[in-house]
């Protein structure tokens, strides 16, 4: 079976543990990373090519949508 391979940027910390801890639960998921804020997530997704990626709208340095947008046009 393949795994649904998934990617979690958020910058408030109890968001991003109680999404990892519900992923985690999932069989069929497999986390590939995490970040705190839009730049590292650029980094992450690009080094770890998930299927999925869970982006907050709302970054510190690198919006969401900004983020996705970069995303897309690579």
């Amino acid at each position: 079976m393949n795994r649904i391979r998934v990617a979690l940027v958020d910058d408030h910390p109890v968001v991003l543990a109680g999404v990892t801890a519900l992923l985690r639960t999932a069989p069929e998921i497999e986390l590939v990373g995490e970040a705190a804020n839009g730049k590292a997530a650029l980094r992450m997704i690009r080094e770890t090519g998930p299927d999925v990626a869970v982006i907050d709208l709302s970054l510190p340095d690198l919006g969401g949508l900004d983020l996705a947008r970069e995303l897309a046009a690579a």
